[in-house]
C-alpha cells in the first residue's frame, strides 16, 4: 500500500477552439459551481482575430482540495 506524505496540487489548463464559455457552462450544469471571473478577447488584444472578439479568453476555476486515498 502506498502512503502519501504530501498533498499534491493539480492545476489543469483547458484550451477550447472558440467554445470555451459554452463548454464551461455545460460543466457547471453537470457538476455545479459558478464562474467568478471571465476575461474576453477584445479588439485591443494584439494579434486577435476578428472572429475571437468577445469570446472567453481566460476563466480561472477554483479547485477543491482533494486528499489522496
Amino acid at each position: 500500500m502506498i502512503k502519501w506524505k504530501k498533498k499534491i496540487d493539480v492545476i489543469p489548463y483547458l484550451s477550447f477552439k472558440g467554445d470555451c464559455e459554452e463548454a464551461l457552462n455545460t460543466y457547471i450544469k453537470a457538476f455545479g459551481g459558478e464562474i467568478y471571473y471571465m476575461s474576453r478577447w477584445s479588439e485591443n488584444t494584439p494579434g486577435v482575430a476578428l472572429d475571437q472578439i468577445d469570446m472567453a479568453d481566460f476563466v480561472p476555476l477554483p479547485a477543491r482540495t482533494v486528499k489522496p486515498i
